[in-house]
């Protein structure tokens, strides 16, 4: 959908956040159709950079989510108020508003 792995990661949790999903990383890194160890890569910078936050699924000891930070999310739900577009966050509004901030997303993983 994007140019990078972590904007496509940060809009697939986006959208699971607002179907209330939960995503394993599994998931995450097949998505994303590059190599598994570059998501992984991404997934453990973002998460070291207060972006995405791991949650151990307690019914499966070999399984974990990943799942926005709080302030992640309340930043994503800025840039899509601040879009001009209706109070609703959806996917839509969202890649709408995303443009000016994937260079974000490229620095945070750098």
């Amino acid at each position: 959908m994007f140019t990078d792995p972590a904007s496509d990661r940060l809009l697939d949790l986006v959208r699971a956040e607002i179907a209330q999903l939960r995503v394993p990383v599994s998931s995450l890194c097949i998505a994303a159709a590059v190599p598994a160890t570059t998501v992984l890569r991404w997934l453990k910078t973002m998460t070291d950079k207060g972006i995405f936050v791991r949650r151990a699924d307690p019914h499966n000891g070999r399984r974990v989510f990943v799942e926005l930070a709080l302030d992640a999310s309340a930043a994503m739900r800025a840039i899509s108020r601040r879009s001009g577009q209706s109070r609703q966050f959806d996917l839509d509004t969202l890649r709408a508003a995303w443009a000016p901030c994937s260079a974000i997303a490229r620095m945070v993983c750098a």
